[in-house]
């Protein structure tokens, strides 16, 4: 195996990882910015960045997902739940906290 090839395949593996570490950090960071008057990482974050740890946290549990729209009040967090929920209903059914986005617009 080339040493490409090996970079590769390691950056592969840990991808996942990363995408949760980066979920956790925004989270506890959110926590830690409640708690001061300090912004956190979560004001920096560009609208594509916000729909993918939203949909690190779909698959993590969709339950974070859902809970994202509460604690951090940007559009794009609740538009990417809303889509979530909408194009994966079977995922979310079981959530009372899920049954607003099920209604029509």
């Amino acid at each position: 195996m080339s040493t490409t090839q090996a970079a590769r395949r390691s950056q592969e593996a840990t991808a996942p990882y990363q995408s949760h570490g980066l979920l956790l950090r925004l989270l506890v960071e959110n926590e830690i910015s409640h708690q001061s008057e300090f912004p956190g990482i979560e004001r920096a974050l560009l609208p594509d960045a916000w729909a993918q740890i939203i949909r690190t946290a779909w698959k993590v549990n969709v339950a974070i997902a859902i809970h994202m729209v509460e604690r951090f009040k940007y559009p794009v967090v609740l538009q990417e739940v809303t889509r979530l929920i909408r194009l994966h209903p079977e995922e979310a059914v079981a959530l009372p906290e899920a049954s607003a986005y099920f209604r029509a617009d």
